[in-house]
């Protein structure tokens, strides 16, 4: 399976199409359809998809739908079954009340073919964000696809202007373009600094009253008692203390640097 066609070659183009003109294009498969006409129904769908690549503004969704629907009756009336349920779920998935045209009258067996496929059961994936501009998928600002179905894709910038339209058929890879960098995260370098302070002024407090505890014992303790161990204990909680402190004011520091630098 591969990419239609690629709006690179926008400038290929004799003039840029609209999604009116597409519209036109599916209503001329419809009319070889109901005309019984198979060498027009592919002459038609021929004509429907040379307009996607010059597309000069966003294809509606409704446009897109009835692309999805005129591609699915060409490959019905080719008695590929297969290929026409993708593009009817394609259609079906954009507007789930959509249905096919008047020329195909309820109980023939395209119906069935058109309500085959459970949308709810179709995977899906996230196209990257473009370096400039939106990613317009069948007519939607949207980055999620289903790559089992059929789907036109397009980058349109500020303006309206389609800088690329593609159509992609169900299974192949979308074209390439210019991926919009990952956003780098403002403050998470400095997050394991703030950790960091945050648990050494708590143990820099628990070590203070520790220390505030044992400087109290040892200052009741009777004449004679282990006053050197307990002075060695008051000093080893207080130099813990200083010591824990002095980190913490340290890593605080340092967080603010970093973010500041972020």
């Amino acid at each position: 399976m591969v990419v239609v066609a690629i709006g690179a070659a926008l400038a290929a183009c004799e003039e840029p199409t609209s999604s009116p003109d597409v519209e036109r294009a599916a209503a001329a498969v419809f009319e070889a359809f109901d005309a019984m006409d198979a060498e027009g129904v592919q002459s038609a769908r021929a004509g429907l998809e040379a307009a996607v690549p010059c597309l000069g503004g966003v294809l509606t969704p409704s446009g897109a739908a009835r692309l999805h629907i005129a591609r699915g009756m060409s490959e019905f009336a080719s008695r590929n079954a297969p290929a026409a349920r993708a593009h009817f779920a394609a259609a079906r998935r954009i507007d789930p009340d959509v249905g096919l045209p008047g020329v195909v009258a309820e109980g023939n067996p395209m119906w069935k073919d058109f309500r085959a496929t459970d949308l709810d059961a179709l995977p899906t994936e996230t196209l990257g964000a473009p370096a400039d501009g939106v990613l317009v998928l069948d007519g939607r600002p949207s980055n999620e696809r289903a790559p089992a179905l059929p789907v036109v894709l397009q980058i349109v910038d500020e303006s309206g202007t389609a800088r690329l339209s593609a159509l992609v058929e169900a299974g192949a890879t979308p074209p390439a373009y210019a991926l919009r960098p990952p956003t780098r995260e403002r403050r998470s370098a400095s997050t394991p600094l703030w950790v960091g302070a945050a648990s050494s002024a708590a143990l820099a407090l628990g070590f203070g009253g520790l220390s505030a505890w044992s400087y109290g014992d040892y200052d009741a303790a009777d004449p004679g008692s282990w006053t050197d161990g307990k002075r060695t204990r008051t000093n080893a909680f207080a130099g813990a203390a200083y010591g824990t402190g002095a980190v913490a004011a340290g890593l605080g520091v340092a967080a603010v640097v970093v973010r500041g630098k972020l």
